[in-house]
């Protein structure tokens, strides 16, 4: 027996309106949260002017990925 088949068994129209709405809901709401949170994350940079080069440079690194051999003596 399918878990569709034991959950519908009893259930008339409005149970299963219900039901669908809620799946449909859940989805939407899963789907959405990480394209809100990279939409508002990428405006925030934007907002911030934060790129790859400036994080770098304030975290006390190099620019353009640079490391030891570009170190003059």
């Amino acid at each position: 027996m399918s878990w569709y088949t034991m959950v519908t068994r009893y259930s008339d129209c409005g149970d299963l309106m219900l039901l669908w709405f809620g799946l449909f809901g859940c989805f939407g709401f899963g789907a959405a949260m990480p394209a809100f949170c990279f939409y508002f994350g990428t405006m925030i940079d934007g907002v911030a002017g934060v790129s790859s080069d400036s994080t770098a440079t304030a975290a006390g690194g190099t620019p353009a990925g640079g490391g030891m051999g570009d170190l003059k003596e």
